[in-house]
């Protein structure tokens, strides 16, 4: 590493999830991760009806809704992608749809603008506004939230800055291999885009929730077995503070994943993260 510093060095190892996958390298990992979540998206697009919805103000503040030919009140779940706040976009991440749609679940895949054409507390101020297109736009009868990665952290943010009369109810969270304290990430190449102060790392973590919300809420915070020790302790971490709350709380680690490939398998209907996500949201 050229010199860095033995910590500095381990924070960068952490938090660099391609390099923690048994199934490629670093580079491979994330190419085959793009182009296997391009294939299962395009393939959804390709069968499944769907539309384009705007809920805000930003250039990529637009959500494909699929499911548009079920019933208007049937379960949602909305999905926000990963990509450390400054890649991927929703494009490539509606590879969770067509499990789900088959289900009687219609999906709606968030986008958000990016770093570093916008600032992380921007973003969150985004799904601010995805709160507030959703309370006053959808009339399912089970609204469910789901994200990977950073996006975790953007439906985590929910949990904290919503408030709590004006927003729609929903019924439950899925947090899947996520990041929720930020500042590990100020001494790492993550924030060469973000900019992050260690003030600002910590004010956007999440620490201080809605806890009403959470009492009422169906929790799931997942992580995979070839996840970094990081990731896996943030996951661990954060079920804990979740569970001080609600004690209906789950966690599970999926075995023989990677950060990559524990969102990839939401494709497969015999995957059993996705099965678990379909049983909570059909309650079957």
């Amino acid at each position: 590493m050229g010199g860095m510093p033995p910590e500095k060095y381990d924070l960068e190892y952490q938090y660099s999830p391609s390099r923690w996958s048994k199934r490629f390298d670093a580079d491979a990992v994330i190419d085959a991760h793009v182009n296997t979540a391009s294939a299962a998206s395009q393939k959804a697009r390709d069968s499944i009806p769907y539309e384009v919805l705007r809920y805000g103000e930003g250039k990529n503040q637009l959500i494909d809704l699929f499911g548009t030919t079920l019933p208007d009140d049937s379960p949602i779940l909305v999905y926000v992608h990963g990509g450390y706040w400054q890649e991927l976009d929703r494009s490539i991440s509606a590879y969770v749809v067509e499990p789900l749609v088959r289900n009687g679940i219609r999906v709606a895949v968030v986008g958000y603008d990016l770093a570093p054409s916008v600032t992380l507390r921007r973003i969150v101020e985004e799904m601010g506004e995805l709160d507030a297109f959703l309370t006053t736009w959808c009339t399912s009868k089970a609204i469910w939230l789901a994200g990977h990665s950073a996006g975790a952290h953007l439906v985590g943010s929910l949990l904290k800055n919503r408030a709590r009369n004006e927003s729609v109810k929903v019924t439950g969270m899925i947090f899947i291999s996520g990041i929720y304290d930020l500042v590990p990430l100020v001494e790492t190449y993550v924030n060469n885009e973000l900019k992050l102060t260690r003030e600002e790392a910590r004010l956007l973590s999440l620490y201080d929730l809605n806890i009403k919300d959470l009492q009422e809420m169906k929790l799931l915070v997942a992580v995979a077995e070839y996840d970094s020790d990081e990731f896996k302790r943030q996951s661990k971490e954060f079920y804990e503070m979740l569970l001080q709350h609600n004690p209906k709380t789950e966690y599970t680690v999926i075995p023989e994943k990677d950060h990559f490939d524990i969102v990839e398998k939401l494709n497969d209907p015999n995957d059993e993260l996705t099965r678990k996500i379909i049983s909570l949201i059909t309650m079957k």
